[in-house]
């Protein structure tokens, strides 16, 4: 009993154990590969049941057996509906989503944690339901006007031309 507490506050400790391991390419890779990227202040998020987004019309047609279906109900129970005003595209007007939509944010899962009144720079891959991560590239910001933001802004804004 004692090893197994060990290992698991080790695990809880380990920075490595709850990091995110994703990598992310040049603002140039991330504009490349993106069906869409756009700019976007958060506007508000809503906790929402994830049976609710399994049995929308979101979902990709594809049948998911019941184990399928119970695994990822017990993996993340509830996911974060967030609304937005768009700001600025860059790419796939047409490819932008009503919602954004994220896991709840845990330690190593790569969700950005989207918060109302912060800006964003969203990635999209072009699917149905739209889950803003870290992997994809997506960012956030409080000042647009920021020496680290500015210049990814600015190659977009010229990526998009």
């Amino acid at each position: 009993m004692r090893t197994n507490l060990v290992v698991l506050i080790a695990l809880f400790l380990s920075p490595q154990a709850l990091a995110c391991t994703c990598e992310v390419g040049t603002i140039d890779e991330r504009f490349e590969d993106a069906t869409a990227a756009f700019r976007v202040l958060v506007t508000g998020t809503e906790l929402r049941p994830t049976s609710e987004l399994l049995e929308s019309d979101l979902f990709p047609e594809e049948e998911l057996s019941e184990e399928e279906i119970a695994e990822i109900l017990e993996d993340m129970p509830n996911f974060v509906r967030v609304s937005f005003s768009l700001i600025e595209t860059y790419k796939g007007e047409s490819s932008i989503p009503d919602h954004l939509y994220e896991m709840t944010f845990s330690p190593g899962n790569c969700g950005l944690g989207l918060v109302a009144g912060v800006e964003y720079v969203i990635f999209s891959s072009g699917d149905r339901i739209e889950f803003a991560t870290f992997c994809t590239g997506s960012f956030g910001f409080f000042n647009a006007e920021g020496m680290e933001v500015k210049p990814d802004l600015d190659r977009l804004r010229e990526l998009a031309q």
